[in-house]
């Protein structure tokens, strides 16, 4: 079995179906099931979709960062082989089954400025990005940054617009720090109110939001920390005009996005029951923000983001075949689970590390995702099949042990979701 990872976390691709043989004749296969939505996962989900299909011998997976909102919509409307959804945000009249995998990340604060170490309290942050200050070298940033004294420039901010779970979930962060701000469930630019500053630049995406930041004087946003390390480490050398701003947190520590800080974000204790959350709702987005986001925590990056996948509750109507939704389960339950004895090292874990990405594995969360999973329906019938012998094996406590449940032998694909007339152990001979 692989190791665990570490605590927590449109281009349409076209291709001719595929046959494969197999020992009951030929088996016409879809090549694509795709998975749309957030921008911040697209490097990881990309990889852990290209590396699972070389383990499963009947589909390939695929998947394209198109916003959270663009996602959720595109689910909905539907579209061919088009399965899952990824969101940083959970609308709060979900219908949905969801969420599939929670992995989360942090937003990072950029800047452009000939100003290295740049360190803003919280309360900096909720005025810059609601325009209540102007200028640079406005005293109370000055406080905790001697070199702004010389830099009389007005502050331009650029922040992502419309439904981003990023902008969301900033937002949210916000409100926390300044409940005065009364944002209430306006967690979108641009906002209905803004300060005195010079009026915001907005962009579509982190990517739209890093370029801008990176070719105009002064200015300050804010986008995902994968995409801003990604950018960091593109840059050439001893260039210091994009930078990534240090943050005084709840607890007083200066602390920047890192795998460390937003570790220790998700270390916060809560006393949630998480299985009495409902699924067919936003209740575990609620839960994730006010545990998470803003923590006293020593040493824990206040900014923190979850990451959701959104599943329909039954694809049929989509012109979704049962096999496709079956193996979309599966592939999930191995993003969930940390990959199966079958499929190769390395783990799903690096693969979230690799990208600034945080698996969330609280046993209790896993098996609030698993059970969601287990809601999905083809043409109202269950896809769990309980008596399949590929169903993943757990113990009397409930912890995740092997990825079937065979005694002797093995399945040509592990993993829950398939249908128990069909499935058998293999042994060999």
């Amino acid at each position: 079995m692989l190791p665990h990872a570490s605590r927590w976390l449109l281009a349409w691709c076209l291709a001719a179906s595929l046959c494969f043989r197999c020992a009951d004749g030929w088996v016409l296969v879809e090549p694509i099931l795709l998975g749309v939505g957030a921008d911040a996962p697209t490097e990881v989900y990309s990889a852990l979709a290209n590396y699972y299909s070389t383990y499963d011998p009947y589909f390939n997976y695929a998947y394209t960062g198109i916003g959270s909102g663009a996602g959720r919509a595109a689910l909905v409307a539907g579209s061919t082989n088009l399965t899952w959804a990824a969101s940083d945000s959970v609308p709060s009249n979900v219908t949905f089954v969801g969420p599939g995998n929670i992995v989360g990340h942090s937003v990072a604060v950029i800047y452009h400025l000939n100003v290295t170490n740049l360190t803003l309290t919280r309360q900096n942050v909720a005025d810059i990005f609601t325009g209540k200050v102007v200028y640079w070298n406005d005293t109370r940033l000055v406080q905790h940054n001697p070199a702004l004294t010389s830099i009389n420039a007005r502050i331009q901010v650029i922040a992502i617009s419309g439904s981003s779970g990023i902008a969301s979930n900033f937002l949210y962060a916000l409100n926390s720090i300044d409940p005065t701000l009364n944002l209430g469930n306006s967690l979108s630019y641009p906002l209905s109110t803004w300060g005195p500053a010079t009026a915001a630049f907005y962009g579509s995406s982190n990517t739209m939001v890093s370029d801008g930041i990176q070719v105009t004087p002064y200015s300050i946003g804010f986008v995902d920390y994968p995409s801003a390390s990604t950018t960091l480490a593109s840059l050439a050398s001893g260039l210091n005009l994009y930078a990534i701003a240090n943050i005084i947190n709840r607890n007083g520590d200066v602390v920047a996005p890192s795998i460390y800080t937003m570790s220790n974000a998700l270390s916060t204790a809560s006393t949630t029951n998480v299985s009495a959350l409902r699924h067919f709702s936003g209740d575990i987005d609620t839960f994730i923000r006010s545990t998470y986001i803003d923590t006293t925590t020593p040493n824990a990056y206040p900014f923190m983001e979850p990451s959701f996948i959104l599943l329909r509750q039954d694809s049929q109507p989509y012109s979704i075949a049962e096999a496709q939704m079956r193996a979309t389960l599966r592939f999930l339950f191995w993003m969930l689970f940390d990959g199966t004895e079958t499929v190769a090292s390395p783990s799903t874990g690096s693969f979230y590390l690799q990208n600034k990405y945080m698996h969330l594995q609280d046993p209790d969360f896993r098996r609030f995702a698993y059970d969601a999973l287990k809601l999905v329906t083809q043409n109202g019938k269950l896809l769990f099949d309980a008596s399949s012998p590929c169903n993943p094996y757990f113990d009397a406590n409930g912890t995740y042990i092997t990825a079937n449940s065979c005694k002797h032998g093995y399945c040509i694909v592990d993993g829950p979701f398939q249908d128990s007339s069909v499935t058998r152990c293999i042994c060999d001979a």
